[in-house]
């Protein structure tokens, strides 16, 4: 009996050893998917990262981070829709700010580009720190800043808002040393049912923004 059993265990072994090896590679074979699962997952979560980061720097101004122009546009182009479609009764008010930062080219020749670039960013915080319900800020470019203003109260409360604005951007402002009393003229448009189109409102609040300028600076048309 003990004979058979050596002689069994003899002609079993390579059978053994060959199960047990291939238990181990099994093993090897699904930690190594275990791994690679575990890069692949990796790698799409930075590239969902990426792609993020990217979706937001298309919609972002890179250096005050408010929205940039391009986003402005499609949300006042939005609000102009949704206010086309309503009856005439029912035809939710928006109106739009453009901001021009006076004097700024003076700031940029005598103190630098790098200086102009802080007081811009500046600005824009003190700015988007005022903001109020569902109103939007964008640079749209240089010194110009915009304000998307929507509500049932749109229109009643636009002025005070541009003067809130205005006494906001008024604080003196301390940069490296230097003190700026920053003023902004302003250009105010209101939804009157007559737009069809976003850039004709974006072209009248840079005509009355130019009014602005021309009565003095530092106010609102």
């Amino acid at each position: 009996m003990s004979r058979l059993i050596v002689e069994y265990l003899l002609i079993s072994a390579p059978f053994f050893a060959l199960l047990l090896g291939g238990v181990r590679l099994l093993g090897s074979l699904r930690h190594k998917l275990a791994l690679q699962d575990e890069k692949l997952n990796r790698l799409k979560a930075d590239q969902q990262h990426t792609a993020d980061a990217l979706e937001r720097n298309a919609c972002l101004d890179h250096l005050t981070g408010c929205l940039n122009r391009v986003l402005f546009m499609e949300r006042l182009a939005q609000a102009l829709t949704c206010a086309q479609n309503a009856t005439q009764e029912e035809a939710p008010p928006f109106a739009v700010l453009m901001l021009d930062m006076d004097h700024f080219k003076l700031i940029n020749d005598s103190l630098g580009h790098r200086f102009g670039d802080e007081f811009l960013a500046h600005i824009g915080t003190r700015i988007k720190g005022s903001l109020e319900g569902d109103e939007i800020l964008a640079r749209l470019g240089g010194d110009e800043f915009a304000i998307l203003v929507e509500g049932e109260d749109a229109h009643e409360r636009i002025f005070l808002r541009t003067e809130q604005v205005q006494e906001i951007i008024r604080a003196p402002l301390t940069l490296e040393g230097r003190t700026i009393h920053p003023t902004a003229s302003i250009g105010v448009v209101l939804s009157d049912g007559t737009y069809t189109d976003p850039e004709q409102i974006v072209r009248d609040a840079d005509t009355a923004m130019y009014r602005a300028k021309e009565a003095g600076r530092g106010h609102y048309q």
